[in-house]
């Protein structure tokens, strides 16, 4: 906290001694800690961009990926919370930054579309359909679609059960083989795997900046889709009428951008509560429709968040 040190002078004249005393008495007055500017961006599913001012050269980020929406099968078909990423990014002074805020995974009887961007189609299925992955978060370069500076992922679509949530660096969770794995630093989920009898139907893998889709069936469950991020998470196997339509992974996040320091990013470790958010508890956070979960049934997912704080 920095104070201001002022001076009163007093002079006090004492009569009898025929003398000047002069008395300095400092009184402390608090200054206020500087606020900074924030700018908050929801999702419109298009680019939208920040003019960085005159005289800033490093601005924080934080940010959430969307959720992933819900497969049509039950309650237990929510789709995967969106997750966290933030640091201090470097910046030149007058240039312009492209945000992209991820847009929730969607839910439909025909198989939910995957938000923007890059969020993995949900699979069809005669008896249900599989939710779309939810779409990333980032911060690129302007007309720059090639090297991120931060990404927070997106969750995977729902299909016959909770679908997995994005954010982590790695793919920090391995779910069976018939679901979509998440994505990692170098690598796509892989799309689910068929076994030939129940799970017949192998859904896509992920790649860079994209979810992977998931199956498609004639006659069963389709699998739900992969959530976008640095690397997508994979598309999840389609099931027959004895088996079922498996999950979407999330997409990962990223930070290891040489003009990013302090990087973080989280993922929602709840396994009771796959469809929750990563770091909910940040002031940032907003519930409603910028909420980043994963979708209830019925229901596509959250869209994410990007903000953006700078001391003037």
């Amino acid at each position: 906290m920095a104070f201001i040190f002022l001076s009163f002078i007093f002079i006090y004249h004492k009569y009898i001694e025929r003398q000047v005393e002069i008395i300095i008495m400092p009184f402390i007055f608090k200054v206020p800690p500087p606020v900074p500017v924030q700018v908050a961006f929801s999702g419109t599913g298009s680019i939208q961009t920040f003019n960085v001012p005159a005289g800033i050269n490093t601005i924080n980020v934080k940010m959430w990926g969307a959720g992933g929406g819900s497969g049509t099968w039950d309650a237990t078909s929510r789709g995967g919370g969106g997750g966290f990423a933030s640091g201090n990014l470097a910046v030149t002074p007058l240039t312009t930054l492209d945000i992209y805020v991820g847009i929730g995974g969607g839910y439909s009887t025909t198989g939910g579309l995957g938000g923007w961007p890059n969020g993995g189609k949900g699979g069809d299925g005669s008896f249900s359909n599989g939710g779309g992955g939810g779409g990333f978060s980032a911060v690129f370069a302007s007309g720059d679609f090639t090297t991120p500076f931060i990404v927070a992922g997106g969750g995977g679509g729902g299909g016959t059960n909770d679908a997995w949530p994005g954010g982590g660096l790695q793919n920090w969770y391995s779910p069976g083989t018939f679901h979509g794995q998440l994505g990692s630093q170098v690598a796509g989920g892989s799309g689910g795997t068929t076994d030939g009898v129940n799970q017949i139907i192998a859904g896509s893998s992920g790649s860079f900046l994209a979810g992977g889709n998931g199956a498609v069936i004639g006659s069963g469950h389709g699998g739900g889709g992969g959530g976008g991020g640095y690397y997508g998470g994979g598309g999840g196997s389609a099931g027959d009428n004895s088996g079922f339509g498996a999950q979407g992974g999330g997409g990962s996040s990223y930070i290891g951008h040489v003009n990013l320091s302090t990087g973080q990013t989280f993922y929602n470790t709840d396994s009771a509560n796959l469809w929750k958010a990563a770091n909910e508890s940040d002031p940032d956070f907003l519930g409603g429709t910028t909420g980043a979960r994963g979708g209830a049934l019925g229901n596509p997912g959250q869209g994410g968040r990007v903000v953006i704080s700078y001391f003037t």
